[in-house]
């Protein structure tokens, strides 16, 4: 927010290129202060901009994967004026994003917009229904959510000092029936000094743990801060 209020400022004072940068950072750090931006009075002087449109852009392309196909379902969810939803879609079917087609709706025909398949299956859709949306996850972002799970359980356990349900949370991270493979494909490193660490605590019990327990917890922030890396990519 404190990148949000800053391109705010800068926009009112009509320092355009460095609004667009502090807006630019902001959704870097939470995608959610794009859709917020759309609809923000503070950003009238920027609207105009390319990089402003492109906002607008991940704006619209996020509306349909969560399910809303047409430009006025889009426009009821975005607040997007629909001029700017029909340019923004304009632009995302010129650079092969989405895929445009045609739905009969009583005796007229309206067009619908949906992510290419190769898009869908790399960041998942969701699907609305009578029951409420229905979000189908790529493999991948799963599996990156259950090791940020299991790190957020393991720093609890490190906290409590317990050397033996430490060595059994750390086969979380070993097992390849849990999140060994993912951990060998994507944290080599990482997963060898999990190995390292388990039969050395397994030897030498708490001591060891007490001794070295701010070098263990700095191993797994910064596991941490490398899944959510991936996550925000």
């Amino acid at each position: 927010m404190a990148w949000y209020n800053k391109a705010c400022y800068l926009s009112l004072l009509n320092e355009v290129p460095h609004a667009l940068e502090s807006l630019k950072r902001s959704i870097e750090i939470d995608v959610k202060n794009a859709k917020r931006a759309v609809r923000d009075k503070d950003f009238t002087n920027v609207r105009i901009e390319d990089g402003f449109k492109r906002i607008v852009e991940v704006v619209v392309l996020e509306s349909i994967r969560q399910g809303y196909h047409t430009v006025g379902a889009i426009v009821w969810t975005t607040f997007i004026s629909k001029i700017e939803t029909e340019e923004a879609l304009k632009k995302l079917l010129e650079k092969g994003m989405i895929i445009r087609s045609e739905k009969r709706q009583g005796l007229n025909k309206i067009d619908t917009y949906d992510l290419v398949p190769e898009l869908a299956n790399k960041v998942g859709t969701e699907k609305k229904s009578l029951l409420g949306s229905t979000r189908r996850l790529p493999s991948t972002i799963k599996n990156l959510k259950e090791v940020s799970q299991a790190i957020q359980t393991t720093k609890m356990v490190i906290e409590e000092e317990d050397a033996e349900k430490l060595t059994k949370t750390f086969d979380s991270f070993i097992d390849p029936a849990k999140l060994g493979g993912l951990m060998i494909d994507q944290f080599l490193e990482e997963h060898r000094e999990i190995r390292l660490l388990k039969v050395r605590i397994d030897e030498k019990g708490k001591e060891y743990l007490k001794e070295n327990k701010e070098k263990i917890l700095k191993l797994f922030d910064n596991l941490e801060i490398t899944v959510t890396q991936k996550l925000r990519g």
